[in-house]
């Protein structure tokens, strides 16, 4: 199918007012829906700031679609009705409106009054380029915005339309659909119409009258109806209603919807978030609800003030809540005392209080609780506690069941963090996080020495100041036999802590291990590629440490991370004796991610990468700034193994034309979705690019990115000219 294009208006954040035969083709007796839409706001040629957006939904006259209407007239392409019902409304997925701004909407009681107004336009008018270099391709188009000012001349109230006169005559195609719209005021602008076509010199738009306008509000309404019957997401054989998602919702302006969700007796859990608990709300769910079964209550991002939970701590009726969401709501004056005050759910399980800003003084408050006595989970992530909050909760003993404690962006320090590992309740403790939190060796060391934390699965002590002596500790921790997750990414623990880790022989079920940038060497990573215990290894992260060839080798010839599925090791000082170490491993079956970005890879260690036929499953693959050339493109294009790639990164390497045209022709990659390279130089050509760019095998891809440099202008042009409207995929970023 040809690639075609109309205008649009954006009226909302996620609304769109366009023609209905940018949509809908012109097929008998009933027009049907184009297969495959997209919006691409503020397009300048081939530049898209930002990207193609999906569209959710699409509204339209049932008169235009179903052809009710006798006086339809086609202009001369038989392509475009010129009809006063030939308008839509476009719901993107993304409210993209937010970033770029959006029009009003201007019902006009007597259109008489537009004549001879001034009125402006903005789209993509369809011109043939007829400039020499143009000369081989007829069809050459210009894809660029453009605004015109000009006067209404007339309005034919029979047929519904305005006529108006523009300095340059509009072009059918892509002006279709454009707004046409009046100022009004210091930078006020209306949309009072919307472009359907030209005959001759006159152009012709669709009037928005006060019934057009009632029924684009007919549709939001519609919409936001819809929206709220998607929330019910899930139901029981007699289709009681257990969850309600009502994020999207505007509780305010749908008091129906509110009286309706008050029935629904099986309900479960609910959300409020993105601020759309009304205050007047609260009390009436309080007392007119009938959620005898409400398990889960999310009130993210809400205005929560001290009445709102005095209200909520006098409810009697929820008795099985087990999960109370708070984040993202400044809890200050009082608010985080009324939740301590909370002990009327007898079986609260789990509390998030993320990102509430509440300091010292509401976890003090918190480290006070004693009726919490089923609490599980407690998030206090970026509450801006110190030491002192850290160490008050550390004491608290009444959390005896708490198994997940999250206490990252908090600047516990060392007190904070000694207050909790010698905390003698908490032994049933699972999940830790405490990252960026300003923990030193000694902290750290006191964490490793615990001995009640048998069941603990998750340690997550990231961007710290850790050094080798914590880690020993850590490394030497024979209690923790049921760990899975261990992060001490962005530490300082050296080649000793990073050996001491290595070492360890009790952590049997380790899935995850992260050890980015720590300042490790060679020395450290012989020592944990030595390691054989860790037989459940799914993820291991050394990134950002200068290991050398040898030490990228040692972890290479690893045999005993059968279950191996990510291995991170960019800008780890990699040869191509390490990479070729890797790529000969033939345990990793398993392997899904493999980054080696930022190494000094040469051809040598690539082809060794491209060769292997062990890594079936593999699905993302990094090779960023390194150094291979031609040979690892032909190696890495004829793999056949990889059939489940899905992303493939060769920025900044010393590929050429020749070897990224091996690459575009590779037809096993059939679920590639992302790939990454450069164009200009010695590296992708125009030749290459379009060859990739027609690759029929990759229909799955969702962007293809080509960073270009100054020098690769003219490749730049030829290959999108040879591309345009056969792989909207393509990305061209300038560099």
């Amino acid at each position: 199918m040809t690639a075609r294009w109309g205008s649009g208006i954006m009226i909302s954040k996620d609304l769109v007012l366009t023609a209905a035969c940018n949509v809908y083709n012109n097929e008998k007796p009933i027009r049907k829906r184009y297969p495959y839409l997209r919006f691409v706001s503020a397009a300048a040629k081939d530049e898209a700031p930002f990207e193609e957006i999906e569209i959710d939904d699409i509204y339209a006259p049932e008169s235009y679609v179903a052809r009710k209407r006798e006086k339809d007239v086609e202009n001369e392409s038989n392509e475009v009705d010129i009809d006063d019902n030939n308008y839509a409304l476009l719901v993107l997925k993304k409210p993209i409106g937010t970033q770029t701004g959006y029009f009003g909407v201007c019902a006009v009681a007597d259109p008489k009054i537009l004549v001879e107004r001034d009125i402006y336009i903005a789209g993509y008018p369809e011109f043939r380029l007829q400039e020499e270099e143009h000369k081989e391709n007829e069809n050459a188009r210009q894809f660029e915005q453009w605004q015109q000012e000009g006067k209404i001349t007339e309005y034919d109230e029979k047929k519904g339309l305005i006529h108006y006169q523009l300095d340059i005559p509009a072009v059918a195609g892509g002006l279709i659909g454009s707004g046409i719209f009046c100022k009004q005021g210091k930078n006020q602008y209306y949309v009072v119409g919307v472009h359907v076509g030209t005959n001759g010199n006159s152009n012709k738009a669709c009037l928005i009258t006060k019934e057009k306008f009632g029924q684009l509000y007919k549709w939001v309404e519609r919409r936001n109806e819809e929206i709220f019957e998607a929330a019910i997401q899930g139901k029981d054989d007699r289709c009681s209603i257990k969850r309600l998602n009502l994020s999207e919702c505007n509780l305010n302006s749908e008091p129906r919807m509110v009286k309706k969700f008050l029935e629904y007796k099986g309900l479960e859990e609910i959300s409020f978030g993105s601020g759309c608990m009304p205050e007047k709300l609260i009390k009436e769910l309080n007392e007119n609800s009938k959620w005898g079964n409400l398990q889960t209550l999310e009130l993210t991002s809400n205005k929560i003030e001290k009445e709102f939970i005095q209200v909520l701590g006098s409810n009697t009726s929820w008795k099985n809540l087990k999960v109370l969401i708070l984040s993202r709501n400044d809890l200050k004056e009082g608010v985080i005392d009324e939740i301590v005050k909370l002990n009327n759910f007898p079986t609260l399980e789990e509390i998030d209080l993320s990102d509430c800003e509440f300091g010292n003084e509401g976890a003090v408050a918190l480290s006070k609780n004693t009726s919490w006595t089923n609490l599980k989970a407690l998030d206090l992530t970026g509450n801006d506690i110190t030491e002192e909050g850290g160490a008050a909760l550390g004491k608290n003993l009444a959390w005896s069941d708490l198994m997940c404690l999250r206490l990252r962006r908090n600047r516990i320090g060392s007190q904070g963090a000694l207050a909790i590992a010698n905390n003698p309740t908490w032994k049933n403790l699972r999940m830790l996080d405490i990252e960026l939190a300003r923990i030193d060796d000694k902290a750290a060391a006191a964490i490793g020495a615990n001995t009640t934390w048998t069941h603990l699965e998750e340690l997550i002590l990231r961007c710290n100041d850790i050094g080798s002596r914590g880690a020993s500790v850590i490394g030497s921790n024979v209690t923790c036999k049921r760990l899975t997750v261990l992060d001490l990414s962005r530490n300082e623990i050296g080649d000793d802590g990073a050996a001491a880790i290595g070492a360890n022989t009790s952590w049997a079920y380790l899935e995850e291990l992260n050890l980015s940038s720590n300042r490790i060497g060679k020395k450290g990573a012989i020592v944990i590629s030595s390691n054989s215990t860790w037989n459940n290894l799914k993820v291991f992260n050394l990134s950002i440490n200068a290991i050398s060839d040898e030490g990228g080798a040692a972890i290479g010839m690893n045999v005993s991370w059968g279950n191996l599925e990510q291995l991170r090791l960019s800008d780890c000082s990699l040869g191509d004796k390490s990479a070729h170490a890797i790529g000969s491993n033939s345990t990793w079956r398993n392997l899904k991610v493999l980054d080696l970005s930022i190494n000094a890879i040469g051809d040598t260690g690539g082809a060794s990468i491209g060769n292997n036929t062990s890594w079936e499953r593999l699905e993302q693959l990094l090779l960023r700034s390194n150094e291979l050339g031609n040979r690892s493109a032909a190696a890495l294009a004829r793999n056949a193994a990889w059939s489940n790639l899905e992303e493939l990164n060769l920025r900044l390497t010393s590929i050429s034309d020749e070897g990224w045209a091996e690459i575009g022709r590779n037809t096993s990659w059939k679920k590639l979705r992302f790939l990454e390279g450069d164009l200009g130089g010695t590296q992708l050509g125009w030749k290459s690019a379009i060859t990739i760019g027609r690759n029929s095998a990759w229909r799955h891809a969702e962007k293809i990115t080509i960073y270009e440099f100054q020098s690769a202008k003219n490749e730049r042009k030829s290959a999108r000219r040879a591309l345009f409207g056969k792989n909207s995929k393509l990305n061209f970023v300038e560099l």
